[in-house]
């Protein structure tokens, strides 16, 4: 039998098995009480406060950033953070800014501003300027006109001889054609896309979108527990597959606000995903530890190990990937968070699993469960 065969029965030949079994739960509780003491950093939709997005052809860099938050910050904004990546369809620099402050009218013209002396021209809409040939004037009812053909809300200026067209999403091609019918000639337009993206989450919707958040985590919890039990009948079984599985989210949590990554509606879910992850792998062990009869209780862990190792291992492919591609490439944080957490949890679930719910299973066939199970099997 090949080392990749018995790696099970490798490991616990030169460290006890229950040794193995509590070292996980010992790194839980260590983790938990640092995660009590720090706490996990808020997002901007848990915390409340303000996001804008603004893209550019104007390189930036982390000297820019710094200094872009510091005149910021002179503004009375608190905990300004920038970033600046890649926007994959336009090909532009993104610049991402986030501050805990709740911005009015009158902050956000001042951020616009000092934004604007970085970044260039900033369009809320996609935009588009024609000048006008001497006594030539728009229809009446012009804007409306608009409305009614692009299916969208325009907003049509007119200052001295140069007409000015702001929607959401402007076509080029569509908006020259009825421009030029109704300015009874041919016009070719250019349409400057939008730039420039403000969100706003106050501190009282954070607050809901938090608890909202904690307790889909719980009933996630709650409702994996029921169907667990339902599926084992049996306490030590599923008592294990919890243990295995919270102690992966404690872990999680607690390198989370080691590292200080933000919680997020994009990192719950990756939390979510997680636990789905772990009772996946702890299943597996469960069911092939006490369904199959035929062989030694080291024998089907060793199995079970086998496939749980290429599956976890062919995630963490992916999600090293997606890490890398994320923060050198792209730059979108979504995706770096969601992935360093699975990273996070995928390697802890490699110790849940194979150190405390195999030890907890070897503990129990070889005990208890022997007279249950008959020689390791299920009834």
């Amino acid at each position: 039998m090949s080392s990749w065969d018995s790696l099970y029965t490798l490991m616990t030949s030169k460290v006890n098995y229950k040794t193995l079994m509590i070292i996980p739960p010992i790194v839980s509780i260590l983790l938990l009480i640092v995660l009590l003491a720090n706490g996990l950093e808020l997002g901007l939709d848990f915390k409340g406060g303000t996001w804008i997005e603004v893209l550019t052809p104007n390189d930036f860099s982390s000297g820019k950033i710094s200094e872009l938050e510091d005149r910021l910050s002179s503004l009375g904004f608190g905990d300004v953070d920038g970033s600046v990546g890649w926007d994959i369809d336009t090909g532009l620099n993104k610049i991402v800014i986030t501050t805990t402050t709740v911005l009015s009218e009158e902050d956000s013209e001042g951020a616009r501003k000092i934004i604007g002396e970085y970044a260039g021209a900033l369009r809320e809409d996609d935009t588009i300027t024609l000048k006008l040939l001497e006594g030539e004037w728009p229809p009446i009812g012009f804007s409306e006109k608009l409305n009614s053909h692009l299916k969208q809300r325009v907003d049509v200026t007119l200052e001295e001889d140069t007409l000015t067209v702001r929607a959401i999403s402007l076509d080029g091609a569509e908006a020259g054609r009825i421009l030029s019918y109704y300015l009874g000639r041919e016009v070719e337009v250019e349409v400057f896309q939008k730039n420039y993206n403000q969100k706003t989450v106050g501190a009282t919707l954070g607050d809901t979108f938090r608890r909202q958040a904690l307790k889909a985590v719980f009933l996630a919890f709650v409702l994996m527990t029921i169907v667990i039990f339902i599926a084992f009948k049996d306490p030590v079984p599923s008592l294990a597959v919890m243990l295995a599985a919270s102690c992966d989210i404690i872990i999680t949590a607690g390198a989370m606000s080691i590292l200080r990554i933000r919680l997020e509606p994009a990192s719950l879910a990756a939390l979510l995903m997680l636990i789905g992850y772990s009772v996946d792998s702890d299943i597996l062990l469960t069911v092939r530890t006490l369904k199959r009869r035929q062989s030694e209780i080291d024998e089907r862990i060793n199995d079970a190990m086998k496939t749980g190792l290429t599956m976890t291992g062919t995630t963490l492919a992916v999600m090293v990937v997606v890490y890398l591609v994320s923060t050198t490439l792209t730059h979108i944080d979504t995706l770096s968070n969601i992935a360093s957490i699975l990273l996070i949890g995928l390697v802890a679930d490699l110790f849940t699993t194979w150190f405390t719910n195999a030890g907890l299973m070897k503990w129990y066939l070889e005990g208890g469960g022997k007279k249950k199970y008959g020689r390791g099997g299920r009834r």
